[in-house]
């Protein structure tokens, strides 16, 4: 399988570590390692609020769309990291 990795960090939120962006990396790889996947790309929005504008997400998503990325699973450490619209809601 081919998965793609995502990863947010938020300094705004008080609650984070500063290893979280770390804690999530090692999380994933070692998902990644354990099925015998291969991480075919890997994007990252650092110092970004679950409620603002991720760049590197919109990024994954043009690269899909214009077929620069081809994989099977979208790996993340939890919901939250792509939104917290959609924990709350």
């Amino acid at each position: 399988m081919k998965v793609v990795t995502y990863y947010r960090y938020s300094t705004a939120n008080e609650m984070q570590q500063d290893n979280s962006e770390a804690r999530q990396k090692n999380a994933c790889e070692e998902v990644i390692q354990k099925n015998k996947w291969i991480e075919v790309a890997s994007y990252t929005d650092h110092a970004t609020s679950g409620l603002g504008e991720k760049p590197q997400l919109m990024q994954l998503k043009e690269d899909v769309e214009k077929g620069r990325v081809r994989f099977d699973i979208l790996l993340i450490d939890t919901l939250s990291r792509l939104s917290r619209k959609s924990i709350t809601r």
